[in-house]
């Protein structure tokens, strides 16, 4: 496989994750710019709607996407979407919550997992 074919794999396997969720997805194909996907849904309690950015690599170590998450911090996104970095590393997905004020929330889960919520 190639890097292209394994990123868009990773982007097709967490589209897949939102869509289980009730969200509406939309790929960014062949984008170069900040995000590959944008995920949203009405929320039933208020009519809110709920929008997540999203960009997904795969990395080689924990530590190389660090430059990824310095990036979509200076991205400007409407106040009430959420900025979400997912990281293929081995068989792990870090999670990475992007805020302004650089208190990002972080957590791993295996791929196994994950994989579990699209059944």
């Amino acid at each position: 496989m190639t890097n292209y074919s394994i990123g868009v794999s990773f982007e097709r396997f967490i589209k897949k994750a939102y869509e289980s969720q009730g969200f509406v997805v939309g790929r960014i194909a062949g984008s170069r710019g900040p995000f590959d996907l944008i995920a949203w849904k009405v929320l039933e309690e208020d009519g809110e709607e709920e929008v997540h950015v999203i960009q997904c690599k795969k990395a080689n170590t924990k530590q190389s996407y660090k430059d990824d998450v310095t990036k979509l911090r200076g991205v400007s996104v409407p106040e009430n979407w959420l900025k979400i970095l997912y990281v293929k590393f081995d068989r792990k997905v870090i999670v990475s919550i992007i805020r302004e004020d650089g208190l990002d929330e972080l957590n791993e889960i295996s791929l196994k997992d994950l994989k579990r919520t699209l059944e």
